[in-house]
């Protein structure tokens, strides 16, 4: 059997970042005294024949250093200089580490917005080479708040998308080839809450501040602005703040948000993921579950550096990556949505991980506990139900709207609406509502 047939076999069944990218064909599988599967074995096994159908080889000495780089952060070999960042394990955090190693090996700055344009090894190479025979450093400042994700042939048109819970927007990426080919399509990331700790953040002020970031982009409306999820939440203050600037908002897509009364959430799910300094020390210690760190540090346990205290002892100690298994599990267990959110859990550093968890209480705690929507915006409200999921409280957003709540069904589950058909789907929906 060909690799191109598991692939179309397992597509029918798996949405698309599931999909393995390589196979491996082995006799037997190597057994343990036991008579069972020695997983062990499995991992030790050297893959040097995993190659995709289309594999290239570097053609100069700048294709084949970026693939070092991306060998030595994504932890895959054999990849082709025509493989795309995104599809081999990607993610705007290795993404960051991505840049920062092209800036210490050629001394040119990356930013992660021209990624989401040449994705591949060598349009990443031939862009670096680019740079450097023009000399023009001074075009690629970096700019990691606010990503170029399309270009489009209208300068004057631009679709702002806000992060999601875990502060990705490569889910964006994704949407974006398939809409109108007039607009710019630009990620905005929540950088101020980028550390290891939850922070005490308020949604007013960080819409504040991607209103700025807009802004500097698009200085005058109309603006189109969208969220996905909890972001939807950000999105409406965005909206909101735009009209009270005399702006006008001509477009606001939220896609599967949940508009939830605060008097109608779970206290239980309130107390898990609010962010309370007094009792940092209980989540860690749910979550990571390490008797040996809590008795080293039973005085600073719980302290607002506690997070930071153990990701120390992760640089020091490699033996507690071992523990991401158990880390990730206990994660979900307290939070079961996070099973969806990490699913390349895989991939990730275990610091990773618990930054992206720590962003999610961060803007949870922002959104869910103390925020709330008391004014009405003048634009219509385009709401992108994912109908496979139970619906929840989506009528109410029409209390918040002067005009309309436009409501567009998508055949999909929530954590699959920007995978595959579903994602083509999202964007002629998107399409018609912005034309």
């Amino acid at each position: 059997m060909k690799d191109e047939d598991i692939v179309k076999y397992l597509s029918k069944e798996l949405p698309n970042y599931m999909i393995p990218k390589n196979y491996v064909k082995l006799e037997k599988f190597p057994i343990n005294a036991n008579g069972k599967i020695n997983k062990k074995a499995l991992l030790e096994i050297e893959c040097k024949n995993i190659k995709s159908q289309n594999y290239e080889g570097p053609k100069d000495n700048v294709e084949k250093q970026v693939l070092e780089i991306w060998y030595e952060i994504l932890g895959i070999k054999n990849i082709g200089v025509n493989e795309k960042f995104f599809d081999v394990g990607g993610h705007s955090l290795k993404a960051a580490i991505m840049a920062n190693k092209i800036y210490g090996r050629f001394n040119v700055s990356f930013p992660l917005s021209d990624l989401f344009k040449n994705p591949s090894v060598r349009e990443v190479s031939d862009k670096i080479k680019q740079i450097i025979e023009n000399s023009a450093n001074e075009e690629y400042l970096n700019n990691e708040e606010i990503i170029l994700l399309k270009q489009g042939k209208n300068k004057t048109k631009n679709i702002f998308f806000v992060h999601s819970a875990v502060n990705a927007v490569e889910c964006y990426a994704k949407l974006s080839k398939h809409l109108n080919q007039d607009f710019n399509c630009w990620g905005i990331k929540a950088t101020q809450v980028e550390l290891y700790s939850a922070q005490k953040i308020q949604v007013e002020e960080i819409a504040k501040d991607y209103v700025q970031r807009i802004k500097k982009i698009q200085p005058n409306g109309p603006y189109y602005i969208s969220g996905w999820c909890i972001a939807g939440i950000i999105a409406y203050e965005i909206a909101k703040q735009l009209e009270n600037m005399n702006d006008k908002v001509e477009f606001l897509g939220l896609i599967n948000s949940p508009l939830v009364k605060q008097e109608s959430i779970g206290l239980r799910f309130i107390t898990k993921l609010k962010y309370i300094h007094e009792k940092e020390g209980v989540v860690l210690k749910k979550v990571i579950r390490n008797t040996k760190f809590e008795n080293k540090y039973k005085d600073n346990i719980n302290k607002e550096n506690v997070w930071d205290l153990f990701i120390n002892e992760l640089d020091s100690n490699d033996s507690y990556e071992i523990e991401k298994e158990i880390i990730f599990n206990n994660i979900c267990l307290y939070e079961p949505s996070c099973r969806n959110l990490f699913s390349n859990y895989k991939s990730m550093e275990l610091k990773e991980m618990l930054l992206k968890f720590n962003i999610m209480r961060s803007l949870i705690n922002a959104i869910y506990c103390n925020y709330s929507l008391r004014e009405k915006i003048n634009a219509n409200i385009y709401y992108y139900v994912a109908g496979k999921d139970k619906i929840k409280n989506m009528e109410l957003w029409k209390n918040h709207t002067n005009k309309s709540l436009i409501v567009h069904y998508i055949d999909s589950k929530h954590f699959e609406i920007f995978d595959g058909e579903e994602c083509s789907c999202l964007g002629d929906k998107f399409n018609e509502s912005i034309s």
